[in-house]
Parts: C-alpha cells; sequence; structure tokens
C-alpha cells in the first residue's frame, strides 16, 4: 500500500514534473515562435518599407521639381550650358533610384507604376539630347521648347501610386506588427500561472523581450522617417475621406491655411473653397471618389483657396487615393502659385512696357548674343522680331565709325555700367539711320555681366534741323554757295594748310559784268535764275578741295588750294571766263553775262585774310575798268593805279 502510494506520489511528481516541464517547453517554444514571428515580420516588411520610402524620397529629389525636371526647364529657357554637369547629375541618379526600385519586393502594380514612370524619364533623356544638340546650334527657346515638351502626367501618376502604396504598406506593417505583438502580449498573461516556470525561463524570455523592444524601435524610427518625408513635403498634403471631412494635414497645409492640426481634423474640405465654389464642390467630390485614381487639376481652371483668415489664394492640386481599413481616402497635394502667378504678371507687364514703348529696345546675353527686341526696334531697323534673334548688333553696322570708338564705348560700359552717345546704324533696306543710343550692363546676383539692354532712339529728325541750321549759318540760300563767315573760317584754315605745306594758295574775287542791267531789265527772279546758274558752273569747275562763295549780290569768290604759283590760278581763271560768258533770254530780248576776274596769291600778294581779299578786289576793279570780261592777277601795278583811280 505505502508502496504503491509512493509509487503514486512518485508517478504524480514525475508526471507533474513531466507536465510542468512539457508546459514549460511549450510555452517557451509557443512564446519564441511568437517573437521570432515578430522580429521576422518586422525586420523583412520594415526594412522593404523603409527601403521604399527612401527609394521614393530619391526619386522626388533627383527627378522632381527641384531636380531633373527644373534644371531641364531652365536649361531650355536660359540655354545655360553650366547646367547641363547637374542635369546628367540628375538623370543619372533618376535611374539608379529606379534600378533600386525595381530590385525591391514589390507587387505588379508598383512594377507597372515604376515602368510608367521609366517610360517617361526615358522620353525626358531623350528630349534632354535633343536639347542639347539644338541649342549647340542656336536654336531659339520657343522651337527648343516645341520639340522637347513632355507630358509629366504619366510620371506624376506614377509617382504619386509608389508615395501611395509605400505609405500604405507602411500602415499595414505597423498595423500587422502592433496585432502581433498584441497576441503576444495576451499569450505573456498565462505566465501567472506558470511563475515558477517563468522564472527558470525568464532570462530567455526578458532577452526576447529586449530583442522585440530594439525591433519595436526601429518601427519606430521608420515611421518618424515617414512622417518626416511627409512634413518636409514642398507641397501642402490633406487627407479627406468620401464624405469631405479632413482626416490630417501636414506642416505646410497648417502653414498654408491658417489652421492647426486638431483645427484641420474633422474640418469640412468645402469650408477652404470660396463659398462660390463650393457648390460644385459636392459634386466634383462625388465624382472623384467614383473614379478612384490619381489626377492633376490643372491650374488653367484658377483654383482658388480660402485661408482661416478669408484670404484667397491661388493653387494647383493634384490628387491620389489610398485605401485605409477598407476606406478609400484621397490625399490632395496643394501648391501655392501665388508667387509664380505674381512673377507671371509681372513679366506680362513688363513685356507689355516693352512692346509699347516708342524708344528701340534691345535686348542682349552676356556673349551679346540678341535675345529679345520690342516691336519698336524692328520698325527702327526694317528686321523682322526672329530675323535678330541670335544675331549680334554689329549686323546693323553702318561703317561711320572705327574700331576706336567702338573700343571706347566698350570700355565705357564695362568699367562705368553704361555708355550714351550717337551712332548711325544701317537698316536692313541699306539706308544709315542716326540713333540716340543708351547702353547699361545688367550683373547677376553675383556681380557677373548677365545681359546689356540698349535703348534707341531715332535722331534723323534732329540732325535733319541740325543742318538745316547750318545751312542757314553758313551758305548762302539762293546758290547754296558757302556765305561770307563760312568762306573766312575756310581762307584762314585754307592759309595756315599751304604755310605748313609749303605752297601756294589763290583768292579769285569775281564780279559779274552786265548783270545791273538783266536784273533792272528783266526783273528779280530772272537775275536770282542768273545767279543760281553762275553758282552751278563755279561749281563744275572748281575742285572738290576749293571752295566757292557768294559774298552778296552778284559777287563772287574762290578759294584754290595746293598752288604751285600765280599761273596755275590764271588757268582757273580762264576756264571760268569762258563758263561765265553767255547770255541771258527774256522773250525775244537778250542780254550778254560774262565776268571780270581778280587774283590774290598767297604768300606772294598777303598773308592775312583781309590782305589776300583786298587785292584780289583791287585786280578785279583793274579789269572791270579795262574791258571787263577778263582776269587780272594782282600786282604793284594795280595797286598804284587803284590809288591814282581813287584820287580821280
Amino acid at each position: 500500500m505505502p508502496g504503491n502510494s509512493f509509487f503514486r506520489y512518485s508517478l504524480g511528481v514525475v508526471v507533474t514534473v513531466l507536465i510542468a516541464i512539457l508546459v514549460l517547453v511549450w510555452f517557451g517554444i509557443t512564446s519564441k515562435s511568437h517573437i521570432k514571428h515578430v522580429e521576422e515580420h518586422w525586420t523583412v516588411d520594415s526594412k522593404l518599407a523603409a527601403e521604399s520610402a527612401y527609394t521614393v524620397s530619391r526619386i522626388h529629389k533627383s527627378f522632381g521639381y527641384g531636380g531633373f525636371i527644373h534644371n531641364f526647364k531652365n536649361f531650355v529657357l536660359r540655354q545655360d550650358n553650366s547646367r547641363i554637369a547637374i542635369i546628367d547629375q540628375n538623370l543619372a541618379e533618376t535611374y539608379e533610384a529606379i534600378e533600386q526600385y525595381q530590385s525591391l519586393a514589390i507587387s505588379g502594380n508598383e512594377r507597372a507604376a515604376i515602368t510608367q514612370f521609366r517610360e517617361v524619364v526615358d522620353l525626358y533623356a531623350s528630349k534632354y539630347a535633343l536639347a542639347k544638340r539644338l541649342v549647340g546650334q542656336g536654336a531659339n527657346f520657343d522651337e527648343i521648347d516645341k520639340q522637347v515638351r513632355v507630358d509629366d502626367l504619366p510620371a506624376l501618376q506614377a509617382l504619386g501610386y509608389l508615395s501611395e502604396a509605400t505609405l500604405s504598406y507602411n500602415r499595414t506593417v505597423a498595423n500587422e506588427v502592433e496585432q502581433d505583438i498584441s497576441q503576444a502580449l495576451a499569450f505573456f498573461d498565462w505566465g501567472w500561472l506558470l511563475i515558477p516556470l517563468f522564472v527558470s525561463v525568464g532570462g530567455v524570455v526578458i532577452a526576447m523581450l529586449l530583442r522585440l523592444t530594439q525591433s519595436n524601435v526601429a518601427l519606430l524610427n521608420a515611421k518618424q522617417y515617414v512622417d518626416d518625408v511627409i512634413k518636409a513635403a514642398p507641397d501642402a498634403l490633406i487627407v479627406v475621406n468620401k464624405s469631405g471631412e479632413i482626416l490630417s494635414a501636414n506642416i505646410e497645409a497648417q502653414s498654408l491655411f491658417g489652421y492647426s492640426h486638431d483645427e484641420f481634423t474633422g474640418l469640412k474640405l468645402e469650408l477652404l473653397l470660396p463659398e462660390r465654389f463650393r457648390k460644385q464642390h459636392h459634386g466634383y467630390l462625388k465624382h472623384a471618389f467614383e473614379l478612384g485614381k490619381s489626377q492633376p487639376i490643372s491650374a488653367r481652371k484658377e483654383l482658388v483657396a480660402l485661408t482661416k483668415q478669408g484670404e484667397e489664394v491661388p493653387v494647383e492640386i493634384s490628387l491620389s487615393y489610398t485605401l485605409q481599413n477598407g476606406e478609400v481616402q484621397s490625399i490632395a497635394a496643394i501648391r501655392n502659385v501665388s508667387a509664380r502667378k505674381l512673377t507671371e504678371r509681372s513679366l506680362r507687364l513688363a513685356r507689355k512696357v516693352l512692346d509699347e514703348a516708342s524708344e528701340g529696345i534691345l535686348i542682349t546675353d552676356s556673349e551679346t548674343n540678341i535675345i529679345d527686341v520690342n516691336s519698336a526696334f524692328c520698325q527702327l531697323t526694317g528686321y523682322e522680331h526672329d530675323e535678330l534673334l541670335g544675331q549680334r548688333p554689329s549686323m546693323l553696322s553702318s561703317g561711320r565709325h572705327d574700331k576706336a570708338f567702338y573700343q571706347q564705348m566698350w570700355h565705357h560700359l564695362n568699367v562705368e555700367g553704361h555708355w550714351k552717345g550717337e551712332i548711325w546704324d544701317r537698316r536692313k533696306d541699306g539706308q544709315l539711320i542716326p540713333n540716340l543710343v543708351s547702353m547699361s550692363r545688367v550683373a547677376d546676383e553675383d556681380g557677373r555681366v548677365s545681359h546689356y539692354v540698349a535703348i534707341f532712339s531715332d535722331i534723323t529728325q534732329i540732325k535733319e534741323k541740325e543742318q538745316r541750321l547750318e545751312q542757314l549759318a553758313h551758305f548762302d540760300q539762293l546758290t547754296g554757295l558757302a556765305n561770307r563767315m563760312l568762306f573766312h573760317d575756310r581762307l584762314r584754315a585754307a592759309l595756315h594748310r599751304a604755310h605748313r605745306h609749303d605752297n601756294y594758295c589763290a583768292v579769285l574775287y569775281i564780279d559779274l559784268d552786265g548783270f545791273k542791267q538783266v536784273n533792272d531789265s528783266f526783273g528779280h527772279e530772272v537775275g536770282d535764275n542768273v545767279l543760281i546758274k553762275v553758282a552751278n558752273k563755279i561749281t563744275q569747275v572748281i575742285r572738290e578741295d576749293d571752295t566757292a562763295a557768294r559774298l552778296g549780290g552778284d559777287e563772287f569768290v574762290i578759294i584754290f588750294n595746293e598752288l604751285h604759283d600765280c599761273k596755275e590760278a590764271e588757268v582757273l581763271a580762264a576756264r571760268l571766263l569762258e563758263e561765265l560768258n553767255f547770255e541771258v533770254n527774256a522773250g525775244e530780248e537778250s542780254l550778254p553775262i560774262s565776268a571780270s576776274i581778280g587774283i590774290a596769291l598767297y604768300p606772294d600778294h598777303g598773308d592775312s585774310v583781309e590782305r589776300l581779299m583786298r587785292c584780289a578786289d583791287q585786280a578785279m576793279y583793274y579789269c572791270k575798268h579795262h574791258g571787263k570780261n577778263s582776269y587780272r592777277c594782282f600786282s604793284k601795278e594795280i595797286t598804284t593805279l587803284a590809288e591814282t583811280d581813287m584820287k580821280v
């Protein structure tokens, strides 16, 4: 009996111990299985989620605004070759990020999205290569933009879907890990019934819990990383449910609309729209959720948002969708385009001012290639707008200015930053035009020359007035010959030149014979015509370097330069006598005209204007008193006779 009892107790102890051991083993194995499952689940999924989020963020950075697209469009707009290196780097990083994303364990839809995105990138790469060729060929902006324009919509849709998939996957991983942890913790509650067993395996459990804690920290870090990415997004992001209630908003949205995070939660989306847009918003919201696919809302619709303070702000909106806990949610990316609108208005105003300016305006780049002109400049030069683009202003050169003139102009412009002066240019039809030009140098933020701006004013009328005034001041209005004042100036210059070159110059004093009778008999109109005819004949005889003038009435005077003796002057005087010997007809009556010419030679007969003129005048009067229609060179004999005549 006792043996049987011992046996029974021993058997009970053994069974109890075995049961305890089995329970402990089972509990340990099961606990370890739970923890390992949580660890593996988190390690694999969180790593994929983090890599996916990082890769998508990298794609946004290298390709989106601020990356390849931004730099590529600026390259096309400005044709700045210094951007090529950064564009190549952006493109290489984009392809590297795409390859990295494709290497991840992604779904079929994600693979299709990344393939769709790569197709757009490939198209951009080919357009970029084309743009470089066109820039190298000197094509203008409109031509390049037309050939390299790419539809961004497929790429934006693909990126939106990838961002949405990454965000959704992160939430799914977090929820699943949280459920696994909850199940593990619920199982551990049974440990209170097995405290003696848990003591023996406590060390293992603690170690596993430490590892679980580390995994949980990694999960929180990954979640924080995703939150930071969303916070750092340059656009306002708002998550909305099917009822139009706002579920969450990032910091950029809070800054744009002026609502706090708590104020945003539960707020109706329609309250972010002006009153006039709210009625049509209900139908659009319903249609958008029925459509259920990513879509941009074009800025051409002039969408306007309403801030908490009641201020209306122009915006662009893109929509994407995600599924959260079985509920379809829309993620609205909202961009404030106020600055861009202001810039566009400023550019339109500047363009309008440029086009409506009455002065011609020319703008070049730092290499003096013409990049823009206004319509007034086209009218001024006769060239079309497109004919001037890409050319240099030197195409308008008239040839009237020498190299030193332009060197001085550019030196002053680059040193002082501006230059103003008169330039003769040549129109497309070959006509020369005088312009008053004001040029300025334009520097960028680094102080380097970026552009040159020139304003052209046609001063043709001013020049014509100056010529008319000069004509009135220095020329005889009837004959067009030099007047007394201009003649004296040129005679003084002729004396200086003759003295410098050690040669002669002659003054011929001409008085018409018979002019008074013509004037009295036929009238002043006929007399004026005779004077004009005489002036023309004199002009035909004298050389280009000589000067003819009318002193008044029928008195003319000529300067002959670079003579060797008086005989040369007499030869010229003889030709003049032949030309000035003619008849004046008025009806059936005619009267003869001839000339008496006196000659004075520098330096033989005088070394001053007054002395030469007096000697030539005396020689002319000698001819008048000795038969007229002749010439005579001054001599002492003429002086003696003149004094005798004066005494008589």
